[in-house]
C-alpha cells in the first residue's frame, strides 16, 4: 500500500487503542453498536498512496502531520473523542467488576494476589444494587459531558507543570469524581449528582472506588503530562496523558485475570498499548511524516470570508481630478479663497500727487520695476494697493529708465530674473486686480521693446520726459516736500 511500515503500525495500534478497526480501508467501530464513523458524511482512511491519489469522498487520517498553529483538526478531534469514549467505557466496566467482586464472597475466596486483596479491602462492603447506581450516574453525566461521562482529557499549548514549561500539556479531569465529592461535602443537599438523586451509601462507595483505582486522585498535578514534541505535540500530549489512565486500568485488570472468571469480561477492560514502542522512533521521522500530505480540516464553512458584494453591481460615475492642481495645494487654496469670498473687494483708490511724490522720493526701492516680482505673487496675500494714474506711472518709469542707463550692469541681473516670470503661466483660481495686470503687461512690453531696439531708448526717454511736468501742481514744487 506504499506507506512507511513504522507509521502504518503506529496508526493501526492507536486506532485499536481507541476501539477503531479498518475494513476495506475505511474506519469502523470495533463495537458495532456505536454506529458508523464519518465526518460530514466522509469516511476516514489511512494515508495510503491509492487513497491519496483517489480519495473518492474519503478523509485522509494523518494526524502525525500536525499543524503547529492549529493542531485540532477535524481528524484529530474525532480521534480524541473516540479515545476518551473508549477509555470511559473501559473504566465503567472496571468499576462494575470491582463492585461485583466486593459483593460476592465466593469470588473473594479466589483472590491470591495481595495487591488485589488490598484493593477489595479498601473498597469495603458493596451490594449489587450499586451497579445500577453507577449506570444512573453515567446516564445523567452523558447529558452534560457526552463521551466524557466519567473523566475527560484537557489539552493546552505552552503550559507548565510544577513550574516546568512544555510546548503542550495534558490533564485528566475526573468529572464524575468531582461531582461525587461535592455532593458528599454538601450536607444540606439531596445527594444529587448531575441532577440525579443517589443514596449516600452509593456516593461513598463510588467515590472510594475512584480513589482506589487512581491513587493520588485529589492531587491536581498527579495526572498531568507534558511534551516538547515538535512534530506531533498535541497527539503526543493526548496519548501520554491517556496513558496515565489506561496503564493503571490495565494493571488492575491483570490482577482480576487471576480469578479466571469469564463473567467479569476482563478482556474488555484491557487497552492495547503497543503504540508506546513506536513513539520514540517517530520522533526521528519528521521528514517521512511531512512528505505525506494531510487534510487539515474538512469543515470550511466557518473559515470563509463573508463580504457583501451587492454594491459592486451599481456602477458609480468616474471621478476626474484636475491635473494642474496638486492635491496638497487644494486645502491651502480653499483656505485662501474662503476669506476672499466672505469679504468684498475694495476698489483701488487714486493717490494724491503729494502721496505719489513722497512715496517715490522717500522709498525709491518701491518703484514699479522693483515691485514687479512682488506683483507676480497672488494678490490675495496683499492688501489692495492704490492705483497710480497713467501720467504718474509713466513718470516713474522714465526715471527708472534713466537710472538703468546709468547702471548698465544691473540690466543683465534683472533680465534673468524677469524672463522666467514672464514665461511662467499664471496659477489658476488666483485673484488679480485688472488694473494692476494691465500696468504689468504695459511695463513688460516696454521693457522688451527697449531690449530689442536699443537705438530707440533715447527717443523713448525724450517722449516720456514731456510727461514729467504736470499742470496740476505747477508752482507747488516749492512745497514742504520739495
Amino acid at each position: 500500500m506504499q506507506l512507511n511500515s513504522t507509521i502504518e503500525k503506529f496508526y493501526l495500534d492507536i486506532l485499536n487503542y481507541a476501539g477503531v478497526e479498518i475494513e476495506d480501508n475505511i474506519f469502523v467501530n470495533s463495537n458495532k453498536k456505536l454506529g458508523e464513523i464519518s465526518i460530514e458524511g466522509k469516511g476516514l482512511a489511512l494515508p495510503y498512496f491509492e487513497i491519496l491519489k483517489h480519495p473518492e469522498g474519503k478523509l485522509v487520517f494523518h494526524i502525525l502531520n500536525e499543524n503547529y498553529t492549529s493542531p485540532e483538526s477535524a481528524a484529530f478531534n474525532f480521534y480524541k473523542k473516540r479515545l476518551v469514549l473508549e477509555l470511559n467505557l473501559k473504566l465503567s466496566s472496571l468499576i462494575v467488576s470491582l463492585i461485583t467482586i466486593s459483593s460476592d464472597p465466593q469470588l473473594q475466596r479466589k483472590i491470591k494476589s495481595s495487591k488485589l486483596l488490598d484493593i477489595v479491602t479498601n473498597i469495603g462492603e458493596t451490594d449489587p444494587s450499586q451497579i445500577e447506581a453507577l449506570l444512573n450516574l453515567v446516564k445523567a453525566s452523558k447529558k452534560v459531558n457526552e463521551e466524557a461521562f466519567l473523566f475527560d482529557i484537557f489539552l493546552k499549548k505552552n503550559g507548565e507543570i510544577n513550574d516546568v514549561p512544555y510546548s503542550a500539556i495534558g490533564k485528566i479531569n475526573f468529572l464524575a469524581y468531582s461531582e461525587l465529592q461535592k455532593s458528599i461535602e454538601n450536607k444540606d443537599s439531596e445527594f444529587r449528582v448531575f441532577g440525579h438523586k443517589l443514596r449516600k451509601k452509593d456516593l461513598l462507595t463510588l467515590s472510594t472506588i475512584f480513589q482506589v483505582i487512581f491513587p493520588g486522585i485529589n492531587d491536581k498535578i498527579a495526572y498531568s503530562e507534558g511534551t516538547d514534541n515538535k512534530i506531533f505535540r498535541y497527539l503526543s500530549a493526548l496519548l501520554k496523558t491517556s496513558y496515565l489512565i489506561s496503564s493503571r486500568m490495565n494493571e488492575v485488570a491483570n490482577l482480576l485475570l487471576d480469578l479466571n472468571e469469564t463473567s467479569l469480561n476482563i478482556t474488555e477492560i484491557v487497552s492495547n498499548l503497543d503504540w508506546t514502542s513506536n513513539m520514540e522512533k517517530l520522533c526521528d521521522m519528521g521528514n517521512e511524516i511531512r512528505l505525506i500530505p494531510n487534510q487539515t480540516d474538512v469543515s470550511m464553512s466557518s473559515n470563509r470570508l463573508k463580504v457583501d458584494e451587492s454594491k459592486s453591481t451599481q456602477q458609480q460615475p468616474p471621478v476626474y481630478q484636475t491635473p494642474q492642481q496638486p492635491v496638497q495645494q487644494q486645502p491651502m487654496q480653499q483656505q485662501m479663497q474662503q476669506p476672499m469670498m466672505q469679504q468684498p473687494v475694495q476698489p483701488p483708490r487714486q493717490l494724491t500727487p503729494e502721496e505719489i511724490i513722497r512715496s517715490n522720493m522717500h522709498n525709491p526701492a518701491m518703484s514699479p520695476m522693483m515691485m514687479q516680482p512682488m506683483m507676480m505673487q497672488p494678490m490675495m496675500m496683499q492688501a489692495p494697493q492704490p492705483m497710480l494714474p497713467t501720467w504718474a506711472q509713466q513718470e516713474i518709469m522714465a526715471k527708472n529708465q534713466a537710472q538703468n542707463m546709468q547702471q548698465p550692469m544691473m540690466q543683465p541681473m534683472m533680465q534673468p530674473m524677469m524672463q522666467p516670470m514672464l514665461q511662467q503661466p499664471m496659477q489658476q483660481n488666483v485673484y488679480m486686480d485688472p488694473n494692476l495686470m494691465a500696468q504689468q503687461q504695459m511695463m513688460n512690453q516696454m521693457h522688451m521693446n527697449n531690449q530689442m531696439h536699443p537705438h530707440n531708448q533715447h527717443q523713448a526717454m525724450h517722449n516720456q520726459s514731456s510727461l514729467q511736468v504736470n499742470p496740476m501742481f505747477v508752482g507747488r514744487a516749492t512745497g514742504p516736500w520739495g
